[in-house]
């Protein structure tokens, strides 16, 4: 956390949500909670973190900002794994 007064110790979270919300949901909702946490968890490790343009890094895609920064610095090139998405188990409801 930042100091108080400080407008933009949040400015990073708002901007994800906003993105999340007009980029996934379209003004939608999720038929379950487990489609919801399947979809969500696709969009962040498989879009957003691996595809998606990001203006910080000269608006590439953090995997290819990353192939390009390693060509610059000589460092052995980082392995990045394939992650498939596994079902959350729900958790039961509470009445």
């Amino acid at each position: 956390m930042s100091r108080k007064g400080n407008c933009y110790d949040n400015a990073q979270a708002e901007s994800f949500f906003a993105r999340l919300k007009i980029e996934l949901l379209e003004g939608g909702k999720f038929d379950t909670t487990d489609t919801a946490r399947t979809e969500i968890f696709s969009y962040i490790e498989g879009y957003y973190n691996r595809i998606r343009p990001h203006s910080a890094v000269k608006n590439m895609a953090p995997d290819e900002f990353a192939k390009e920064f390693n060509k610059v610095t000589d460092l052995p090139e980082a392995k990045i794994p394939a992650i498939v998405p596994t079902p959350i188990p729900a958790q039961q409801a509470v009445i």
